[in-house]
């Protein structure tokens, strides 16, 4: 004699697994199919479905005929796993999940309390719901569609119980795009005392947004930053000696107002890094725009000259709107950030990319410095197109910060290239005097 369950719970939040109380416990079942049909009855509204809308979600690509004999062959094979011949029930006009059966799920038990405490704007109520979600709905059905709009409908609820609850960081931790989230961490931190958090997380949020969507953080956001930098003291002393090579390379900008190629080379440890970044920080401070970028021995062809045009968007925003859609394009191929309608069809040829930059470059409508740190480390193509920059007389001044022992053929030919059309500037940096090292 069959025993009728008076009980069935399904889990679908996070994993599934159907809990019959006479004891039989399913995780899994013989197909993929017989599980779907199980998920999807346990998903709709008094557990059961018309048998076209069964046949639609699970097999849309199939006519009536085929789709009923799939839904027969599926639902057979639910009720072998789950031990009972009620299991799926197959109606003329509907498909119903354990009928006559009280059937519960956690997606039920999670809606109805976050219903609850959304509507009072409880705090506690909402911290105590959004435990209730285990994970995502069914991640094993990520990519079915049928599952695409409930598991949209739930994880948007969990947000707003996190909000409610003040649940920022899990906020952020959902979505790393969420800019007010972001703020309201930053904001705790700060209270906290936490400075460190707070930078931190605006800088994962800065990176995020511009990679992603192409955009810097609101004006809102910036000002959380700025708070969390009022009284920093740099880690690191302030820069001191080579005052007469920083006024060189000053000279050089500021006298000729064209391109030029500047080599600042020297032992590794000797300071390099610091007098490029010292450089950069004065062009900036004379209303310049500088822009630096470290070289890291990349697989990838160009790699060096996509952090140069990232960072230029980045900085002048507005270069991006005054460039056409082919340019923009051109440099989508290098950095998500020029947002281009379409890369489709586009060429990536040194050619493209050195045409590219140069209109982005004029566009910028002002005098524009490249420091790459580094530059033995950085891909020959990159080298090669910087190096070209220069071959006109109202391109950017381009700065390589290099170990001369460590320089390959691509920094050899780069500096060929430019020394065809005047002399690079050459700074050798040697150790500091005596009054500057104390």
């Amino acid at each position: 004699m069959e025993i009728t369950p008076a009980k069935v719970h399904v889990r679908l939040l996070g994993a599934f697994e159907l809990t019959v109380d006479t004891g039989v416990a399913v995780t899994r079942l013989p197909t993929r199919r017989a599980s779907e049909l199980v998920q999807l009855l346990a998903l709709a509204p008094g557990r059961q479905l018309a048998r076209d809308q069964v046949i639609d979600a699970l097999w849309p690509q199939l006519d009536a005929s085929a789709g009923g004999a799939n839904l027969r062959k599926a639902a057979h094979h639910a009720r072998q796993a789950l031990a009972h011949p009620q299991a799926v029930v197959l109606q003329q006009l509907h498909v119903e999940l354990f009928p006559g059966v009280a059937v519960s799920t956690d997606v039920d038990e999670f809606l109805a309390a976050a219903d609850g405490a959304l509507a009072a704007g409880n705090a506690v109520a909402a911290r105590a719901a959004a435990l209730l979600y285990a994970g995502e709905l069914l991640p094993t059905a990520r990519y079915d569609a049928w599952a695409d709009e409930p598991r949209r409908l739930l994880a948007a609820r969990y947000v707003d119980l996190l909000r409610v609850g003040g649940q920022w960081d899990r906020v952020l931790e959902f979505d790393p795009l969420d800019e007010p989230a972001a703020r309201e961490v930053m904001r705790g931190a700060l209270d906290d005392g936490r400075r460190h958090r707070a930078i931190e997380v605006y800088g994962r949020l800065r990176a995020a947004l511009s990679i992603e969507l192409g955009v810097l953080p609101q004006p809102a956001t910036d000002a959380v930053y700025t708070a969390s930098l009022e009284g920093l003291v740099p880690a690191a002393p302030s820069f001191v000696g080579r005052e007469h090579e920083l006024a060189s390379v000053d000279a050089l900008v500021r006298r000729s107002r064209e391109s030029a190629l500047v080599l600042v080379r020297g032992p590794a440890g000797i300071g390099k890094s610091a007098f490029a970044g010292a450089f950069v920080e004065r062009e900036r401070a004379a209303g310049g725009i500088a822009v630096f970028v470290l070289a890291d021995e990349p697989d990838d062809a160009f790699a060096t000259l996509a952090a140069v045009v990232e960072e230029l968007l980045l900085r002048i925003p507005s270069v991006a709107e005054r460039l056409n859609d082919r340019t923009r394009a051109v440099l989508a191929r290098l950095t998500p950030v020029a947002q281009a309608p379409d890369t489709a069809g586009v060429s990536f040829t040194r050619h493209q990319m050195l045409g590219a930059v140069q209109q982005m470059i004029d566009a910028a409508g002002t005098r524009v410095v490249i420091v790459v740190d580094d530059a033995h480390r950085a891909d020959d193509s990159s080298l090669g197109v910087l190096a070209q920059l220069t071959e006109r007389a109202d391109g950017p001044v381009v700065v390589f910060s290099l170990r001369a022992e460590a320089a390959g053929t691509g920094v050899q030919r780069a500096i060929m290239r430019a020394t065809r059309h005047g002399v690079p500037m050459t700074i050798d940096l040697g150790p500091l005097d005596s009054d500057a090292l104390r």
